[in-house]
C-alpha cells in the first residue's frame, strides 16, 4: 500500500545506478528504540514490523516538531532553531505529561552537550599549558650551568655593566647581583622595578631562569633587613651612605 502521509519521509526505490549496499532510507531510530525498550522492559522484545511503525511514528513526531519550531523561529525572526524554539514546539504538541517528560528529559540532553563542551576545552588549556610549562622547563634546564665546586671569581660583562661577583658554596651571590643591578639601572631612573632587576640577573646567564625570581626576591628581602635599599611600592633603590 502506498504512503499518502505527507508527514513520513518516502523512502526512495533503488535503481540500477544505486549501489545496492547504499542506504535509500532518510534515517532510522531502531537502535535507540531497543535502548529504550530495554530500559523499560529488559525482558521484552520487538518485532520487525512494530519496529518499522514505531520508527515511523517517532520520524512523522520529528517533522512536526522541527516544522512547528521553525514556524516559531519566523515568527519571531530568528534565522536560527535553538532549544528554546524545540521546547515550545514540544510543549505545543505533546500533551500533559508527555510534555513536561520530553522537556525534562530534553534538558538533561541539551545540559549533558553543553557541560562535555565545556570539558573538551578545559582538558586543551591544560594540556596547552603543560606543554608551555614542560618547553619553560626545558629551555631552563639547557641554559642552566654547572656550579663551580669552590669559591672562584668571575668578570661579568653585560653592556656598560663590568663587575666581580664572588662565588660562595657554589652559588653566586645573588646580593651582589642585585647592586650591580641597581647601579646600571638607577643611571636612567631613580627607582627600579623588582621585574627590571630580574630581567637585569636572567641576561647574565649565571641561574636557571626558574630559580632567579624567587632568589631575587630573597635576596632583596635581605638587603631591605639590612638596610641597604629603600623601597616604595614594588620599586627599588639604593640606600644613600
Amino acid at each position: 500500500m502506498e504512503n499518502t502521509n505527507p508527514l513520513v519521509p518516502q523512502t526512495q526505490p533503488e535503481t540500477e545506478n544505486v549501489p545496492q549496499n547504499k542506504k535509500l532510507s532518510p534515517g532510522s531510530f531502531a537502535s535507540f528504540i531497543y535502548k529504550v525498550l530495554k530500559q523499560v522492559h529488559p525482558n521484552m522484545g520487538i518485532s520487525n514490523k512494530a519496529m518499522s511503525i514505531v520508527n515511523s511514528f517517532v520520524w512523522e513526531m520529528f517533522i512536526r516538531i522541527a516544522t512547528e519550531a521553525g514556524r516559531l523561529a519566523r515568527y519571531n525572526k530568528k534565522h536560527t532553531l535553538t532549544s528554546r524554539e524545540i521546547q515550545t514546539a514540544v510543549r505545543l504538541l505533546f500533551p500533559g505529561e508527555l510534555a513536561k517528560h520530553a522537556v525534562s528529559e530534553g534538558t538533561k540532553a541539551v545540559t549533558k552537550y553543553n557541560s562535555s563542551i565545556q570539558l573538551n576545552e578545559h582538558k586543551k588549556k591544560e594540556e596547552s599549558s603543560e606543554e608551555e610549562s614542560s618547553e619553560e622547563e626545558s629551555s631552563a634546564e639547557e641554559s642552566s650551568e654547572v656550579q663551580p665546586q669552590n669559591s672562584i671569581s668571575i668578570n661579568i660583562k653585560d653592556q656598560d655593566l663590568t663587575s666581580t661577583v664572588v662565588y660562595t658554596d657554589q652559588a653566586p651571590d645573588v646580593e651582589g647581583l642585585i647592586v650591580e643591578a641597581l647601579k646600571k639601572l638607577s643611571v636612567n631612573k631613580e627607582w627600579v622595578s623588582a621585574i627590571a632587576i630580574r630581567k637585569s640577573i636572567e641576561q647574565l646567564d649565571l641561574l636557571p631562569v626558574s630559580s632567579v625570581a624567587p632568589m631575587v626576591s630573597e635576596g632583596l628581602s635581605k638587603l631591605l633587613e639590612d638596610k641597604k635599599l629603600l623601597k616604595q611600592g614594588k620599586s627599588y633603590k639604593l640606600q644613600q651612605d
